[in-house]
């Protein structure tokens, strides 16, 4: 496995336990499409084309890779230096694997909001306010689980910690749904790309690590 992918996927009372991400019967919205809507999904599915540079900064070592979505014909363009490979969403072989697999990982970390609605195979469990790992502010505490079967990582689990603007500030990463984490990060300094919202930045607890994106444009 690459260094950044390996140094990724390293990286209770319930006060509600709805595990639903589609809309409940009475037409309220499940916290999946609460999430998302906070996004802006709806102003991301009309966009075409994402642009966006994905860096990884431990200590002094510094990685990235630029991505090129053109979202509506499903193709994909890798740039890692010198290097460019492109492909087809619906067309990937052995061979595009490993870079379908970052593609994948970079995605997830930049929309994963957006995943949540997504995705199947998924179970979403809202525990109510629960202390946030980093900051130890009261969020909400939100799991998001998939299931034993399908994707690259199957039953990954993600705690996310979300404020009243049904934001994520902080996440919990735990690789197969073990109960430790794998990795724990904030999810800051937003920005608005044609009105969706981007955490461009993501830290450790003691700021050693760093996960962030630069160069982004949507159209």
């Amino acid at each position: 496995m690459p260094r950044i992918a390996r140094l990724l996927f390293l990286c209770l009372v319930v006060a509600s336990c709805s595990r639903n991400k589609t809309t409940p019967a009475g037409g309220q919205l499940s916290d999946a499409e609460k999430i998302a809507n906070a996004y802006g999904i709806a102003n991301f599915n009309r966009l075409q084309k994402l642009t966006y540079t994905f860096n990884v900064q431990r200590d002094t070592t510094h990685s990235w890779r630029t991505w090129v979505w053109q979202k509506k014909a499903g193709k994909v363009t890798m740039i890692t230096g010198q290097d460019t490979t492109r492909y087809n969403l619906s067309t990937v072989n052995e061979s595009l694997k490993t870079v379908d697999h970052r593609f994948i990982n970079d995605k997830y970390w930049l929309l994963f909001p957006f995943q949540l609605v997504w995705d199947d195979n998924l179970t979403i469990t809202n525990h109510g306010a629960q202390t946030a790992p980093i900051s130890g502010k009261q969020l909400t505490k939100i799991t998001a689980q998939y299931g034993p079967a399908g994707g690259y990582t199957p039953g990954d689990a993600y705690d996310l910690y979300v404020d009243e603007a049904w934001l994520i500030r902080e996440w919990v990463f735990r690789k197969s749904g073990q109960k430790d984490p794998s990795l724990a990060t904030t999810w800051e300094d937003y920005a608005d790309k044609k009105e969706v919202k981007i955490a461009t930045n993501h830290y450790n607890k003691d700021r050693s690590f760093r996960l962030y994106f630069t160069d982004i444009v949507f159209e």
